[in-house]
């Protein structure tokens, strides 16, 4: 009985463990609408390493980004390149924002595009399924 017992609360611990680790990555698929045209993203939250990572569908790999605000309700984060784009996640809806901001000469910022997706919470099994697919 009592390597049962050692058994079932080793297992139990394991079992723990194995659900907080899978609760701090977080898969994310999102999809937006430009008139007729559909386009679907793929997100990896890393909440240890405070990192969101992007499928980029032009390189077939994830790109890491610093994530700027993570609580129970809101997940945000900034890509730079040629101009800013700024994404938040709201968690209770499952809708993002995406907003890109540029600079103009006069140094006054210009938001030149805007655009909200739907998303969902999805398997890590599905995720490498759907980049998989993808290369």
């Amino acid at each position: 009985m009592r390597i049962f017992t050692a058994f079932f609360i080793c297992f139990s611990m394991f079992s723990i463990t194995e659900i907080q680790a899978q609760t701090n990555l977080q898969n994310l698929s999102c999809y937006s609408m430009d008139k007729e045209t559909r386009h679907d993203d793929l997100w990896i939250i890393d909440a240890d390493k405070m990192l969101i990572s992007f499928w980029n569908n032009q390189d077939s790999q994830f790109q890491s980004f610093p994530i700027t605000k993570l609580d129970k309700k809101t997940v945000a984060w900034n890509q730079m390149g040629t101009a800013l784009t700024v994404f938040v996640l709201d968690k209770s809806t499952m809708r993002q924002s995406g907003t890109i901001i540029s600079t103009n000469q006069d140094g006054q910022s210009i938001i030149e595009k805007r655009w909200f997706s739907d998303c969902s919470f999805i398997s890590h099994d599905q995720i490498d399924t759907l980049t998989q697919s993808k290369q």
